[in-house]
């Protein structure tokens, strides 16, 4: 959590003067593939887990070419053995973007979310902090994609999340 902090303090204080130019936007999409690398082994999902791993949809607002904010709500339903889980999340990521290019730009973040789990007469909820890595790549005018690691700590359960995470999704720009 500390290096989360201070790689993020870092960012701001070296980040481009150029990247301050770019427009600013607002991007709707979706986490596409989500690959969770846990303490019991890998799960692999599409169109995502919920806020698990922090995936699902998402909004993102850009207001300077700098810096990114992004809310990532989750519902998921889930059936195992004749049993069921309902999952209800609620991420949100702060993020430094490295550069101004255009055509995309590396960014690192530092995350927040709320989970809870319910199903089989038992029912709980954490909340987590953790950081990430990614690439947002423009394609066009319309469309982002991002590749993302993700890692979460659940402040409860003291378990860490590794997700490997596909974003797409389409911006407008806020003229």
């Amino acid at each position: 959590m500390r290096l989360s902090a201070l790689l993020l303090g870092a960012v701001l204080l070296v980040q481009s003067p150029a990247a301050a130019q770019q427009e600013k936007s607002t991007e709707l999409g979706i986490t596409f593939v989500s690959l969770d690398l846990q303490k019991r082994g890998s799960m692999l999902t599409a169109p995502g887990t919920g806020v698990s791993g922090m995936s699902g949809f998402y909004v993102s607002f850009i207001p300077s070419g700098s810096f990114m904010i992004t809310l990532q709500p989750s519902v998921a339903f889930t059936t195992y053995d004749g049993g069921s889980s309902l999952f209800f999340g609620l991420g949100a990521q702060a993020a430094v973007l490295l550069s101004s290019g255009d055509g995309g730009t590396p960014f690192i973040g530092l995350n927040i979310a709320l989970q809870s789990v319910s199903g089989g007469g038992y029912s709980t909820s954490e909340a987590g902090i953790g950081g990430s890595v990614g690439f947002r790549q423009l394609t066009g005018t319309a469309f982002a994609v991002r590749p993302e690691v993700r890692y979460m700590r659940w402040l409860d359960s003291k378990r860490g999340t590794l997700s490997l995470c596909l974003s797409i999704g389409g911006r407008s720009t806020n003229d």
